[in-house]
């Protein structure tokens, strides 16, 4: 498992000088747009809240990435003729999300701590911020082992797609699609879900893998 990680992050130091310049400009912009609304004035909350997206599209990013470039160098045919497990094989592309969502909600939390952030609202977002790549993640791996990355990335580009969407209109109704009440359960019971979600991308990985002809 060491060897995969240490093999994962010599991916990401050569991609990082490409993908993170154009996550930072899009951060920037976004930045830029909601200080120059008109008739609006940021608030440290807004920026805390994009400042909260960018690190869940930054951990998805990279994570994501990984698989495209093991199919571009043949990765599957090496790693098959190694005294590797598919266990372990699939497990380190579950744990590097893991990994950079953790240095991410750090980073989020010391950010948080420094602007005043009540602990009790800061604790959920960064709960949310964690939670939120590995879920997404969970949605896109079985499709990038079962498809491979040009076909799954049409699926990946809807799931893109709708999860903003959604969140969208839930916010541009006030937040009242959910009760209050049901709403602080829900909340209490996110980990739940997410840990089951993931559990069962990871086994049904697992499968996929296995019966994976390379």
């Amino acid at each position: 498992m060491k060897g995969l990680l240490v093999k994962d992050s010599l991916y990401l130091r050569r991609q990082m000088g490409r993908i993170l310049p154009v996550l930072v400009i899009l951060f920037a912009v976004m930045i830029f747009l909601s200080l120059s609304s008109p008739g609006k004035k940021a608030k440290s909350e807004d920026l805390f809240g994009l400042f909260s997206f960018f690190i869940v599209v930054t951990a998805l990013a990279f994570s994501i990435n990984i698989p495209g470039m093991d199919e571009q160098a043949k990765w599957d045919n090496y790693a098959r003729s190694l005294p590797l497990s598919v266990a372990v094989i699939v497990g380190s592309q579950y744990l590097l999300p893991v990994i950079l969502a953790g240095i991410g909600t750090v980073l989020e939390f010391t950010a948080g701590l420094a602007m005043g952030t009540a602990l009790r609202d800061l604790a959920i977002v960064c709960g949310a911020t964690f939670g939120a790549p590995l879920v997404l993640c969970s949605l896109t791996f079985p499709l990038l082992y079962k498809f491979g990355v040009q076909k799954a990335s049409v699926f990946i580009m809807l799931i893109g797609f709708l999860v903003p969407v959604s969140i969208g209109l839930i916010q541009k109704n006030g937040g009242a699609v959910i009760p209050d009440p049901q709403l602080g359960l829900l909340l209490r019971l996110l980990p739940v879900i997410a840990a089951v979600i993931v559990l069962g991308s990871y086994f049904l990985s697992c499968h996929i893998y296995a019966k994976k002809d390379v």
